[in-house]
């Protein structure tokens, strides 16, 4: 009986937060960024998971609820996943083996060693 009323009460939390997922997710662009250097900034609304080899990360705002951070992610051997709507900047440490990024399942390119800044949705080119 406590694990059936534990399983209602975990899927009674669950489905407002999967409902309110779900309405925004029409919109949402993808990111992937393959063994980086350098530094990426990320404002954004969405979701972000990632590692790197050596560096920081720099939480510079986030809210739980609605999914906003802005986070800067400085250092090498960066792996991260990016899902959401938001802006988005590049800038290789000009290496010459600055890494890869996708966005929206396309090609992966090589990072420029040079500011470079998208607006990431699912238009997104």
């Amino acid at each position: 009986m406590r694990r059936l009323l534990t399983f209602a009460v975990l899927l009674a939390l669950a489905l407002p937060a999967a409902s309110a997922a779900r309405t925004r997710g029409a919109n949402d662009g993808t990111l992937s960024v393959k063994d980086a250097r350098g530094t990426i900034f990320i404002s954004a609304r969405g979701g972000v998971i990632g590692s790197f080899a050596q560096g920081k990360v720099t939480i510079v705002r986030f809210r739980i609820i609605g999914g906003a951070f802005k986070i800067r992610v400085q250092g090498r051997g960066i792996n991260l996943s990016l899902v959401g709507k938001g802006n988005v900047t590049l800038n290789g440490a000009g290496t010459g083996a600055d890494g890869m990024y996708s966005v929206n399942g396309d090609t992966y390119s090589v990072i420029p060693d040079f500011l470079f800044s998208f607006v990431l949705s699912a238009t997104s080119p």
